[in-house]
């Protein structure tokens, strides 16, 4: 990243690690959770025309594996982001 932003002409470029706990659930638990997961990311892409029966059993599977993930109504997943900052020129 850091030689790719300095051949586009930035400087002094600095790369800065966050981890943080990210609520799929947007503060509204588990059901909510559970209908984001299935909305967003490889799942939606992988239900996509599938069955009712499959989009049953999977959402079975979704929440099998986020129940244990549930504290004080929030479904909380590790998360990482960079932040970036830089000067041009």
């Amino acid at each position: 990243m850091q030689r790719i932003l300095g051949v586009a002409g930035f400087k002094s470029v600095s790369l800065e690690p966050v981890d943080l706990q990210l609520d799929i659930g947007s503060g509204k638990g588990l059901d909510e959770a559970v209908a984001n997961s299935r909305e967003i990311g490889p799942a939606s892409r992988a239900l996509k025309g599938q069955s009712p029966e499959i989009i049953a059993k999977a959402e079975a599977s979704l929440r099998a594996a986020l129940t244990p993930l549930v504290q004080d109504g929030k479904v909380l997943l590790g998360a990482a982001i960079w932040i970036v900052t830089t000067r041009n020129g």
